[in-house]
């Protein structure tokens, strides 16, 4: 199965209703994906911080929802993370394609791909790193865990993470 179906699968299971982007390359059969799945719906807002107030009315309105979002665009989260999602205790899932890695061939995207862990771990924000398609398998426990327990999650998706297949 490939890891973007995989993906939408773990979605659905977990109730997501809408996911938030703002597009990555990485994250580009994800999306197509989405675009056209029967129960998910894809809204893509101007900005990162746009799609966190979408996320925090889907909460409120009692909808589940996942950004799908890329390193760079964290920076311009900083005070919607800490003034609003933080300060009214609200949930958030974010799947991070993280660029600026060894393979990236755009500079530009060298300097956040270096600060985005520490960027999180000063905003105390819950991160962890998936490298390989079979991290797939943990996807499901830590949305579970985001909105049972209120434990905000971020998911640093390496570019590896998105290729192969994976298993059921």
């Amino acid at each position: 199965m490939s890891i973007d179906n995989r993906i939408m699968d773990i979605f659905e299971e977990h109730r997501i209703r809408f996911v938030i982007s703002v597009p990555c390359k990485n994250l580009s059969g994800l999306l197509k994906g989405l675009e056209k799945h029967e129960k998910i719906r894809l809204i893509y807002p101007a900005r990162e911080e746009e799609g966190l107030g979408i996320s925090a009315g889907c909460y409120l309105g009692g909808a589940r929802s996942v950004m799908l979002i890329q390193n760079s665009g964290l920076g311009n989260m900083v005070n919607a993370i800490k003034s609003l999602m933080q300060y009214y205790d609200m949930p958030f899932f974010i799947i991070v394609s993280q660029r600026g890695g060894k393979e990236e061939k755009i500079e530009a995207q060298k300097p956040m791909g270096e600060a985005t862990k520490e960027l999180l771990d000063v905003l105390k924000v819950k991160s962890l790193v998936f490298n390989d398609p079979g991290h797939v398998s943990g996807l499901g426990n830590l949305i579970k865990k985001c909105f049972e327990n209120n434990e905000s999650t971020v998911v640093l998706a390496e570019p590896s993470f998105f290729r192969g297949e994976c298993g059921r």
